[in-house]
C-alpha cells in the first residue's frame, strides 16, 4: 500500500478528483491537498507573496493557492510522509504544448521537484463532462498500480490521457511523444474594457504519432515528461552563439 498525495488543478469538489480518490483508496491511503475552486491553466505558478492556508473540508484539505502550491504545502506540511504525487483526473485532456499551461501536470511535476515519483490523470471530455467518472477512475487506478511495478526514473513524471469512457470499456493502452497542437485563439471583449480569452475547441494537431493523435482515435495515451526543458542537441549551436561573442 502506497501514501499518495492526490492534488489537481478543477479544485478539490470536482467530478474527477472525487472519482480517483475513491478509486485510489480502494488499496492505498490516500491524502488530499486541492485547490479550493477551479485553477485550471494555471501553469506552474506558486504563491511567493501572501499567504496559505489549508481548510479541512470533505475529502481533504482546500487549499487557496495554486496546484503546485497544494503540492508543495501537502508534502512539506500536512503530509511530508507522502511517497508518490498524483494529479486529477482532469475534465479535460492535457496534450502536447498544453501540458506546459497545465496545472494539473505542474503538480504532477512538483512532486517530481520533491523528489517523488508523479502520475498527471486527463480525460478526453471535449468539454462535455465525464460520461462515467468512476470507471475512468478505476482504469486510473490500474495504470497507477502499474506504475508501481515499472516506476520511472527521478526526474520523470507519467502523463496519462484517457477517452472519455463508458463502463466496460477497454481501449488499447500506448506510449506516445507529445505533439504540437494548434488552436484557433480569440478574445471576446466585454463591457468595461477586459477581454476574456477562449481557444477553439478543436486543435489541429501539428506533429505525426504524437500523444493527440492517438488520443484522437480512442487509445489511453502514456507519456514520460522530464523537468529538464534543455534541448541538448542545440547545445553545440549555444557553444557557437557565445564564443561569437567571445571574439567581438
Amino acid at each position: 500500500m502506497a501514501h499518495i498525495l492526490l492534488s489537481n488543478d478543477d479544485g478539490i469538489h470536482a467530478e474527477g478528483i472525487i472519482a480517483l480518490y475513491e478509486a485510489l483508496r480502494k488499496k492505498h491511503r490516500v491524502t488530499v491537498v486541492a485547490p479550493s475552486e477551479q485553477r485550471s491553466g494555471a501553469g506552474h505558478g506558486i504563491t511567493t507573496h501572501g499567504g496559505l492556508r489549508a481548510e479541512k473540508t470533505g475529502i481533504g484539505f482546500a487549499v487557496n493557492g495554486s496546484p503546485a502550491d497544494c503540492v508543495l504545502l501537502g508534502l512539506c506540511e500536512i503530509a511530508p510522509d507522502a511517497q508518490i504525487v498524483v494529479s486529477g483526473m482532469n475534465a479535460g485532456a492535457n496534450l502536447g504544448a498544453d501540458t506546459h499551461y497545465s496545472g494539473t501536470v505542474s503538480a504532477a511535476m512538483e512532486g517530481v521537484f520533491q523528489r517523488r515519483p508523479a502520475l498527471a490523470f486527463s480525460v478526453y471530455s471535449g468539454g462535455k463532462g465525464f460520461i462515467n467518472s468512476a470507471y475512468c477512475g478505476e482504469i486510473s487506478a490500474e495504470i497507477f498500480d502499474s506504475f508501481l511495478q515499472n516506476p520511472l526514473p527521478p526526474g520523470c513524471l507519467l502523463n496519462v490521457n484517457l477517452p472519455n469512457l463508458e463502463a466496460g470499456e477497454r481501449p488499447e493502452v500506448v506510449v506516445a511523444p507529445l505533439g504540437f497542437q494548434q488552436y484557433h485563439l480569440a478574445f471576446t471583449r466585454l463591457a468595461g474594457g477586459e477581454f476574456l480569452f477562449t481557444s477553439g475547441a478543436s486543435p489541429e494537431f501539428l506533429t505525426e504519432g504524437s500523444d493527440g493523435e492517438a488520443l484522437r482515435s480512442g487509445k489511453i495515451v502514456l507519456t514520460p515528461l522530464h523537468w529538464d526543458m534543455t534541448a541538448h542537441a542545440e547545445l553545440p549551436k549555444a557553444e557557437r552563439i557565445a564564443k561569437a561573442l567571445k571574439r567581438a
